[in-house]
């Protein structure tokens, strides 16, 4: 392809500087008119050129191969995509439980599973590895208030 390239640069330039010797030299003479439709088809033979040697079929078939490859990477980008924008709500929630528990005087681990609804990630369930306190009970009700995270779907450990 890279040879191909160099070939076809190489004609175009080649091309270009004969028609422009020749136009010098024929300055404005009854010929000129005849030396620059030349010199026009020269340049157009040129650009054209590689045009004959392109085999039609190979060019639908690496178009298709081309097209199916944009197809899986598209695809593969909005999977991972989703995955992150999964982890993100994940660890935000986390951080925010982790906050509220704190203020209770509460600590330890917390681990928030979001799930596709409604489109979109919401959080799901928690397990929350936490000390003992009397906070529970606060935490859970904000966990519900704030997270949608109902009382059955929080796992104490």
């Amino acid at each position: 392809m890279t040879q191909a390239l160099h070939n076809w640069i190489w004609g175009l330039t080649s091309a270009g500087l004969l028609s422009a010797f020749a136009l010098a030299f024929c300055g404005e003479s009854g010929a000129a008119k005849t030396v620059r439709f030349a010199c026009s088809l020269l340049m157009l033979s040129a650009l054209l050129g590689p045009l004959q040697d392109i085999s039609w079929e190979e060019y639908a078939l690496a178009l298709r191969e081309n097209e199916q490859l944009a197809s899986e990477l598209t695809d593969r980008l909005e999977r991972q995509g989703e995955t992150l924008e999964r982890l993100y709500i994940e660890r935000e929630c986390e951080a925010y439980i982790l906050d509220e528990a704190g203020k209770l005087g509460m600590q330890g681990r917390v681990e928030v599973r979001a799930r596709w609804k409604d489109n979109a990630f919401l959080p799901w369930e928690v397990t929350l590895m936490l000390s003992e306190s009397e906070g529970r009970s606060t935490l859970s009700a904000r966990i519900e208030a704030a997270l949608g995270i109902p009382r059955e779907r929080q796992l104490w450990q």
